[in-house]
């Protein structure tokens, strides 16, 4: 008997799930120190030199509803539905059709100080997606933040953002069709609204 597919949301949130475990383990694991010592997870990773990309300034701050939690708050786009999987944790926003997410994730650390590198490889390892790759540093609500990029299902690009700020991993998720405009100015867009409480 088949189950019915998981939903957008339902996905995100199992991603979150699977990713507070592993930050987690991250907490016997030591500091930033030992962190440091951890290579690249590919050759497409930045180094710790590289100066982190930024949203582009010319984009308009998306304006629609406030995906919010205790620790940070992102805007969606205009007209995308927004709904609380778990308060002050996991909150997304979905198009009419359903078919592009974009999610604000909010996962204690549970006293680890994990890498940029690290957060990016949880973040691999756990994700829904396929592809995973991380992609140059970037810049969220002024801070240096990981980015990776995969793909989420055919058609459906996966790109996550994210840091940690007030002992959590703070993450903004991106499940984008094919069917959107300009996918890298709703990015860009979204990420002009991040606030770090």
């Amino acid at each position: 008997m088949s189950r019915p597919p998981a939903t957008p949301g339902a996905r995100i949130l199992g991603a979150a799930a699977a990713l507070l475990v592993s930050i987690s383990m991250l907490s016997g694991c030591g500091s930033k120190d030992a962190a440091a010592a951890d290579p690249p997870a590919s050759s497409g990773s930045s180094s710790s030199d590289s100066s982190p990309a930024s949203p582009s300034p010319s984009v308009e701050p998306a304006s629609g509803g406030l995906l919010d939690t205790a620790t940070a708050s992102v805007n969606a786009p205009q007209g995308w539905a927004v709904s609380t999987l778990v308060k002050n944790q996991t909150v997304d926003a979905v198009t009419d059709n359903g078919l592009s997410v974009v999610g604000l994730s909010v996962i204690s650390t549970f006293g680890a100080e994990p890498s940029l590198q690290q957060m990016a490889r949880l973040d691999i390892r756990t994700g829904s997606y396929t592809h995973g790759q991380v992609m140059p540093e970037a810049e969220v609500a002024g801070e240096p933040a990981f980015h990776v990029h995969g793909k989420a299902t055919i058609g459906t690009t996966y790109d996550a953002y994210g840091l940690e700020h007030d002992g959590h991993t703070v993450t903004v998720v991106f499940k984008l069709h094919e069917t959107l405009k300009n996918p890298q100015e709703i990015i860009d867009s979204v990420l002009a609204t991040v606030a770090l409480k």
